[in-house]
């Protein structure tokens, strides 16, 4: 019971968020995976309705978009941005170039399991985002709910040698370890980057959290997901502190001091517990990565053999007719299976998506609101988490949550800073009790 209870329950909390506040079904979304695999873990029900976290999260976007209207004030716009805009390019090509792919029946089944998330991820979620204050609402959702999920992941999770097992699976089949170490990565950035602007109730949350979010990474063996943490971390720490201040970065030096210390500790404790901690060792990774690298180049070679492909690409989802699986690394499956047409697209989205980091940045020169530095580097945090794991795991079909954060970055820069700030002002300005005595 505790499985069915605890998966309805978070669903729950997250549709009365995303009535009130639309923003929030953003945050469903990016707590799909690990609530669907924490579900399967513990109950049966959900291990034969595996669809019900899929249905939960879509209703969620399109009660979140229906209501963003309901709630909107007559000036509010609802343009699409550039990167959007981009994204729908992108994989309105790759189902182009179906025609020419040479296996078009096990094309259209990666697109049959792949289309509804990109349609629901990476199309309709960006729109749930406008300015700075969704993105904080998502920030403070996804402590709260994601950070439930990895809570009774880590602790009430029944684990095989990566992965949670499903439930009443005779052979203790592992979900994918990397779904859940994904969400536990998303959930310790935002740990981080919130503890410098957060009160003092949500810094004790984000101090508890951060570790946890840390361990459950180093218990599903997810080497990736450690690194594309770290690297966020880091870089949307710079982004997310105002100019000519040393006390956020001196409170991040310290905060990462404290997870390397936590991370040490629970390495440790896990090589005593019979996890496989041979995929850390350095001779392992390497193997794993010359794999990856082997694969993508064979699939480059096929492409560069022909002028015609190397343009337009040899077909979206051809490397598993020509080596037999995803190569793992997106940029060069993009490359190969849409050719230089499809990369164009595919570096124009993550341009304009660094130039928006770039411009948010700007308009934040001399507004000293700590919060909109925070969503800034936040934004540019998650964009660069998933960005990392593109080159290790990634296909294009999958990435998702990539074109989400880039589009989300457009969506804000978009957004009228000066005018909201402007309004706010006015209304913080009390009215004269007698106006008519200064006439």
């Amino acid at each position: 019971m505790l499985g069915l209870s605890t998966f309805f329950g978070l669903a729950f909390l997250l549709s009365i968020g995303t009535w009130f506040r639309p923003a929030v079904g953003f945050a469903a979304v990016l707590c799909l995976y690990g609530l669907k695999q924490w579900g399967q873990d513990t109950s049966m029900f959900l291990v034969e309705h595996r669809t019900i976290a899929n249905f939960v999260a879509a209703g969620l976007v399109a009660v979140g978009l229906v209501r963003q209207r309901m709630l909107a004030s007559a000036g509010d716009r609802y343009g699409l941005s550039l990167p959007w805009v981009l994204c729908v390019v992108l994989y309105g090509y790759a189902f182009v170039t179906l025609a020419w792919t040479p296996d078009l029946k096990s094309a259209l089944e990666q697109w049959t399991l792949q289309g509804p998330y990109i349609l629901m991820i990476a199309l309709l979620a960006p729109l749930l985002l406008r300015h700075d204050e969704d993105l904080l609402q998502v920030s403070h959702w996804m402590l709260l709910v994601g950070g439930a999920i990895c809570v009774l992941a880590l602790f009430f999770g029944h684990w095989g040698s990566r992965g949670l097992l499903f439930l009443g699976n005779v052979e203790d089949q592992e979900a994918n370890p990397l779904a859940i170490a994904s969400l536990a990565g998303t959930v310790t950035v935002i740990a981080v980057l919130s503890f410098p602007s957060a009160s003092w109730s949500k810094r004790v949350l984000c101090i508890a959290l951060a570790p946890i979010g840390l361990v459950t990474i180093l218990r599903s063996g997810s080497r990736g997901q450690l690194i594309a943490t770290a690297i966020a971390i880091v870089i949307g720490s710079l982004l997310a502190a105002p100019r000519k201040k040393l006390g956020p970065l001196l409170m991040l030096a310290c905060i990462l001091g404290g997870l390397v210390a936590v991370g040490s500790w629970a390495f440790s404790y896990m090589d005593v517990t019979g996890v496989d901690v041979d995929r850390w060792t350095g001779h392992r990774s390497e193997e794993d990565l010359q794999g990856r690298l082997s694969s993508a180049t064979d699939l480059l070679q096929v492409a560069i053999g022909s002028p015609a492909a190397l343009l337009f690409g040899l077909g979206n989802s051809s490397a598993i007719h020509y080596v037999g699986y995803y190569p793992h690394v997106a940029p060069a499956e993009v490359l190969a299976e849409e050719g230089l047409l499809g990369m164009a697209v595919y570096l124009g989205i993550i341009g304009t998506a660094a130039l928006g980091i770039y411009r948010l940045k700007g308009q934040l020169e001399h507004n000293p609101d700590p919060r909109a530095h925070y969503a800034c580097g936040l934004l540019a945090a998650l964009l660069i988490f998933e960005l990392v794991l593109t080159a290790k795991e990634g296909s294009l079909l999958s990435s998702t949550y990539v074109m989400a954060y880039a589009a989300a970055i457009g969506r804000l820069v978009r957004w009228d800073r000066t005018s909201a700030q402007s309004e706010a002002a006015r209304e913080a300005v009390p009215a004269l009790p007698f106006p008519n005595v200064v006439r």
